[in-house]
């Protein structure tokens, strides 16, 4: 895909991808961690900017590029957004996912 050798495996019972160039390079990975294993500052920071939200259960943590970043869903009466944060609490709107 794009370039990339994906490998997907069970470790320490989490669902984990990495993902390879054609040399063999690490490049990437992801794993599924749960709301309570986010990191401190992305915790507070979707506190604070979606108090009235349900937090999903699981998050994706993505590593790019020496970046790491969390993907997850929060969802209320109105609408279910997919955020992205950063480990420092930046969050941006990845997507809407229904209204």
């Amino acid at each position: 895909t794009n370039g990339f050798y994906i490998a997907r495996f069970t470790f320490n019972n989490t669902e984990t991808e990495a993902a390879y160039n054609g040399d063999g390079d690490l490049v990437g990975f992801s794993r599924r961690v749960k709301k309570d294993d986010l990191p401190l500052a992305v915790t507070m920071a979707i506190s604070k900017k979606y108090p009235a939200y349900q937090v999903a259960a699981v998050a994706d943590e993505v590593t790019y590029e020496k970046e790491t970043s969390y993907y997850l869903n929060v969802a209320n009466d109105k609408e279910q957004l997919k955020l992205k944060c950063s480990v420092h609490g930046d969050i941006s709107v990845d997507r809407k996912i229904k209204d």
